[in-house]
């Protein structure tokens, strides 16, 4: 799907201002006669590299802000530069998936399969991590999987 640069623009304006997805399903077909499924809306904010921002209770804001952790959100271990994230929408095939940064900056994906399997792809051919890096991505991994309920 082909969206101007000012469709674009309108979309990212919605969702800055809290809209929900149904409301920009809504948006969508009043105003560019365009029907989307929920889930399409989904990947193609997600291709378009934006974000949905979701409005928390009064519940919510009371968490510390420490506590509060969206999928989005990076975690990093504090002794390291590590950072794991978890997907908004996981993988197909996966239980759970999402991206890792490593301490020299090379980017990867992972993904947790059903078997339990961890695997792990980064973003340039051959690259090994280091040691260190393996073991902070594992710690803060499973902490990022336990704070999710997993």
């Amino acid at each position: 799907m082909k969206l101007t640069k000012d469709q674009i623009t309108q979309l990212k304006s919605w969702l800055e201002v809290g809209l929900s997805l149904s409301k920009i399903q809504d948006c969508l077909q009043k105003e560019w006669n365009l029907s989307l499924t929920y889930m399409d809306l989904r990947f193609l904010i997600d291709d378009l590299g934006l974000h949905i921002i979701e409005k928390t209770s009064k519940k919510d804001s009371e968490i510390s802000p420490a506590m509060q952790l969206t999928p989005e959100s990076p975690l990093s271990h504090p002794a390291t530069s590590v950072t794991v994230t978890v997907d908004a929408v996981t993988r197909p095939g996966a239980v759970v998936s999402g991206q890792v940064t490593f301490s020299d900056g090379i980017k990867g994906n992972w993904h947790l399969d059903q078997m339990g399997r961890i695997a792990l792809s980064p973003s340039e051919h051959g690259y090994k991590p280091s040691p260190e890096d393996i073991k902070e991505f594992q710690k803060t991994l499973q902490d990022e999987l336990h704070r999710a309920g997993f």
